[in-house]
C-alpha cells in the first residue's frame, strides 16, 4: 500500500486532488493543513495533520509517517505575488522542510511551481525554455527548484516540478472566474474587467487534478511539467464563453481594470510533455 502525503491540502488544488486521489485503491492518504480544517472534514479515511513547516524538527519524514510520496502544494501569500516575503521568508523555510524530508529517507516528491517562472516570454511555453522570473513569487519558486536539483547530486530521489497555469472552475481560486460568478449571482448588470485582449491558458480544476493524480500515482522522475490545457484563448472570449454557459445576461464592461504589469500579453503552455507522460 502506497502512502501519499499532501501538504497544503486545504487549498483549492489540495481539496480537489484529495477528491480525485481518494478514489484510488491501496492508497493511504495523509493530508496536512496549517490553519483551517473546516473544509476538509467531509473527506473520509484520510489522516489529517496540522503542520507548520517553520517549526524546527530533526526528522520531518518520520513525524509525518514516512510517506512514499509527498505532494508539496503548501505556500503562503498567494493573494500577493509581489510580496517580498516570498523570497525573504518562504523560500528558505520551504527548502529546509523539503531537504529535511529528502535527507531522512523520502524517495518521491512532487512540488507545485508556477507558469510565472517563465517571466515575460510570449507565445507557447515549453519546459526546455530558460525561466526568467520577474516577481518575488515566481523568483522564489524557481530558486526553490534549483536548490532541490542540487540535492539530487548527493541524494537519490524522484523529483517532479509542476508549473501550473491558470485554473478555473467550482472551488478554484481563479479571481476572474469567481468574480464573474459572484457578479452573476448578485444579478449585476455589468461585469467589470480589463480590455480582455490577453491570451491565456486556462484549465478546469477537475481536469487538472485528474492529470495530477496520474502523475502522483506513477511517482517517476519527470522533472518540469507544464500543467495546462495547451489551448490559448483571449480573456474576452473566455469570459463570454462562461457567461453563455451560465445562461446569464450580464454584460462585460471592458477596460475597467488595467492589465497586470508582470504578465506578458500572450502566452500559453505546451502540453507535449504532459500528454506524453499521461499516454494521451
Amino acid at each position: 500500500m502506497k502512502k501519499i502525503l499532501i501538504t497544503g491540502a486545504s487549498g483549492c488544488i489540495g481539496r480537489s486532488l484529495l477528491s480525485e486521489i481518494s478514489k484510488e485503491k491501496n492508497i493511504e492518504i495523509i493530508a496536512t493543513y496549517r490553519k483551517n480544517i473546516l473544509n476538509l472534514e467531509s473527506y473520509k479515511n484520510i489522516q489529517f495533520i496540522k503542520l507548520d513547516i517553520n517549526k524546527k524538527r530533526n526528522n520531518w519524514y518520520s513525524f509525518l509517517g514516512k510517506p512514499d510520496i509527498v505532494v508539496h502544494l503548501a505556500w503562503d501569500y498567494l493573494n500577493n505575488f509581489e510580496d517580498k516575503k516570498h523570497e525573504s521568508k518562504l523560500l528558505q523555510s520551504h527548502f529546509l522542510f523539503i531537504s529535511n524530508l529528502l535527507k531522512n529517507g523520502l524517495k518521491n516528491i512532487v512540488i507545485a511551481g508556477t507558469c510565472l517562472e517563465y517571466g515575460q516570454i510570449e507565445g507557447e511555453l515549453n519546459e526546455k525554455m530558460k525561466p526568467i522570473p520577474t516577481i518575488p513569487y515566481a523568483i522564489s519558486k524557481n530558486k526553490l527548484r534549483l536548490k532541490i536539483l542540487k540535492l539530487k547530486k548527493d541524494i537519490n530521489f524522484n523529483f517532479t516540478w509542476l508549473r501550473f497555469f491558470y485554473i478555473f472552475g467550482r472551488n478554484s481560486n481563479s479571481k476572474l472566474y469567481n468574480d464573474l460568478t459572484n457578479s452573476i449571482n448578485k444579478r449585476n448588470k455589468y461585469f467589470k474587467m480589463s480590455k480582455g485582449d490577453q491570451i491565456r491558458d486556462f484549465i478546469n480544476i477537475k481536469v487538472l487534478c485528474k492529470y495530477l493524480n496520474q502523475i502522483v500515482i506513477n511517482h517517476k522522475d519527470y522533472g518540469i511539467v507544464n500543467m495546462c490545457s495547451g489551448n490559448p484563448i483571449s480573456i474576452k472570449s473566455l469570459v463570454n464563453k462562461w457567461i453563455t454557459k451560465k445562461k446569464s445576461s450580464i454584460k462585460p464592461k471592458y477596460g475597467y481594470y488595467k492589465y497586470i504589469s508582470y504578465e506578458p500579453m500572450k502566452f500559453w503552455g505546451s502540453t507535449k510533455k504532459l500528454y506524453k507522460l499521461l499516454n494521451k
